[in-house]
């Protein structure tokens, strides 16, 4: 009796302990809509045909529901008209296929077509989930000066399709003359 009321105790506390599965929303516009209304999580997009081979995200990486806690979450069967005409709208051609948008709503920060492993998974959904774009930075080539002397006889340099007068005394000879 005593190792019953243990046993039920034990399973209690782990049934408790055990995260939430994810709730996936089917339709692509109401999980956009939730994710520019909040405006504090990502959207991510899982877009595949479960009725092909090789064509479905593995069942363990969409059931993950401490990686996935940070976004707003939508899966498309790709099978049906609607999931067809959501596949259109990414441009997928190859699935599964996913997408994660930004937790305004409004850029794609990354695509993935073709199946993926779950470092490569859990990879991205670390990458993105504060639901940014990563910052670009470009470097510029320093700003050079031709010298004066470099210049071609005869031609003034320009600046696009503008030439600059940089000289205020002029050496042409019918300037000199007042011509």
């Amino acid at each position: 009796m005593m190792s019953s009321l243990v046993s039920v105790c034990v399973l209690l506390g782990v049934g408790a302990s055990a995260p939430d599965a994810p709730k996936w929303q089917a339709d692509y516009g109401k999980a956009l809509a939730e994710t520019r209304s909040s405006d504090q999580r990502p959207l991510i997009v899982v877009i595949d045909n479960p009725s092909e081979d090789g064509q479905a995200v593995p069942a363990a990486l969409l059931e993950d529901g401490e990686s996935l806690s940070a976004y707003e979450l939508c899966h498309v069967d790709a099978s049906t008209k609607y999931g067809k005409a959501v596949a259109e709208v990414f441009g997928a051609k190859t699935f599964p296929y996913v997408a994660i948008i930004d937790k305004t709503g409004t850029q794609v920060l990354n695509r993935h077509a073709g199946q993926m492993n779950s470092e490569t998974w859990s990879n991205k959904l670390a990458k993105y989930e504060d639901g940014k774009a990563p910052v670009k930075v470009t470097a510029m080539k320093p700003v050079t000066s031709t010298p004066a002397s470099a210049t071609p006889t005869g031609s003034y340099p320009s600046y696009g399709n503008y030439p600059i007068y940089s000289n205020p005394v002029s050496n042409c000879p019918n300037c000199q003359r007042g011509y």
